[in-house]
């Protein structure tokens, strides 16, 4: 079971096949958006694809797959499995050094432990 990181890199990740979204636990990001608000999707999607100061870009290789990106972004929101720290505490604390982190869980019960891996 994963938590991701970076919202862009992760669902990255889930499109291209190499996570799958039902090991999704959460992804932490730093954008605060609500992705069903087509201007919001509009904003997402055009800084996710286009190279700036922020960001790189990482779906620019995917541009023939912005309904598979906006079906991933959309089941991950409706689930609640995107959390925005900027909605809850008004700021998002400093990026991880990794964009995944993996959950063990101990016993069935809740417990478990997070481990940072690449």
């Amino acid at each position: 079971m994963k938590i991701g990181f970076s919202l862009s890199r992760c669902v990255l990740d889930i499109v291209e096949g190499t996570v799958e979204i039902e090991g999704v636990v959460v992804i932490k990001t730093s954008v605060a958006m609500n992705p069903l608000i087509p201007s919001h999707w509009a904003t997402l999607w055009t800084n996710y694809t286009t190279r700036t100061m922020w960001s790189s870009g990482p779906w620019r290789r995917h541009l023939d797959k912005e309904k598979k990106f906006r079906e991933v972004v959309h089941e991950l929101y409706l689930t609640g499995r995107i959390f925005q720290p900027k909605l809850v505490v008004g700021f998002t604390p400093p990026r991880s050094k990794t964009h995944w982190g993996e959950i063990k869980l101990e016993s069935p019960s809740v417990r478990g432990t997070l481990q940072e891996n690449g």
